[in-house]
C-alpha cells in the first residue's frame, strides 16, 4: 500500500524488512515497461538523511555529456589519482574466511542479523535502474561517485551481468546480479572495479581485491557502502 507519509518526492510503500526483497520482485515484475522502477530506501532514518542529501543534489539534471563518459577509463582515471592505494589491496593475501558469496539483501535486517520493523520502497519515473542515482541526486559526499557516476557505472554492469540496483539507502548500494562473471579472470576484473567504485568494501570490509574477487564468484547480489 502506497504511503504519503514520509513526504517523499515519489510514492512510497512499507513493508516489513524479511518482505522487502521479495515484494521488490513483485513490484519489478508489475511495473516492467511502465517507465518507474521500485527501489528500497531502508529504514525511516535512512529515508530522511536521503531527504536531506536531495536537497544538495539536483534531481534528475546532469551535465551535457556527463552520462557519455567511457566507464572503463572513469575505472582508470580514478587508479591513477591513488596507484599506491591500489596497488596494496591487490597485493594483499587472500583471505578464505572473508570469502563468502552474496545472495541475498542485507537491507530487511540490521547488523545483528534482527528483522527491521519497517522497511520502505518506492516507485521511482526511471525506465532502468541505473537512472535510479540520478532521480534520487544520490551521491557526491565524501567518497561516494556523484549521481552521474553512479549511473554510467550502474548501466556498464547493467549491460555486462544483467545488474540493477535494488537498494538505495543512505549510505549503501545493493545489486542484483542475473549474469556473474564466466572466469576468475573475469572476477578479478570485476573486483578491481568494484574496488576503485568503492574502496571501503575493502579496506573496511574483507581485506583484499583477491578476496572480494572470490566473494564475486558465487555472488547474485553485490553490497557497496560509504562513510
Amino acid at each position: 500500500m502506497e504511503s504519503s507519509s514520509p513526504d517523499f518526492i515519489y510514492p512510497l510503500e512499507a513493508v516489513r524488512g524479511s518482505l522487502a526483497a521479495k515484494r521488490l520482485i513483485e513490484l519489478r515484475r508489475e511495473l516492467a515497461g511502465t517507465g518507474r522502477f521500485p527501489v528500497i530506501l531502508g529504514d525511516r532514518d535512512s529515508l530522511g538523511r536521503l531527504m536531506e542529501t536531495q536537497e544538495f543534489n539536483d534531481e534528475g539534471v546532469v551535465a551535457p555529456g556527463a552520462l557519455e563518459r567511457d566507464p572503463v577509463q572513469w575505472f582508470q582515471d580514478r587508479i591513477e589519482k591513488d596507484p599506491e592505494a591500489f596497488e596494496s589491496m591487490e597485493d594483499e593475501d587472500f583471505d578464505p574466511d572473508s570469502a563468502a558469496p552474496m545472495n541475498s539483501l542485507a537491507v530487511g535486517f540490521d547488523h545483528r542479523g534482527k528483522e527491521q520493523d519497517e522497511i520502505w520502497i518506492a516507485v521511482v519515473d526511471a525506465e532502468h535502474s541505473w537512472e535510479l542515482p540520478l532521480k534520487l541526486g544520490y551521491g557526491a559526499w565524501n567518497s561516494c561517485p556523484a549521481p552521474e557516476e553512479h549511473a554510467i557505472i550502474a548501466r556498464y554492469w547493467a549491460e555486462k551481468y544483467g545488474a540493477e540496483i535494488a537498494v538505495m539507502t543512505s549510505d549503501t548500494i545493493e545489486f542484483t546480479v542475473a549474469h556473474l562473471p564466466g572466469s576468475k579472470e573475469a572476477c578479478d576484473e570485476l573486483a578491481k572495479e568494484m574496488f576503485v567504485y568503492c574502496p571501503d568494501i575493502v579496506e573496511q570490509g574483507v581485506g583484499s581485491i583477491p578476496t572480494l574477487s572470490k566473494c564475486i564468484e558465487g555472488s547474485t547480489v553485490w553490497f557497496f557502502w560509504w562513510d
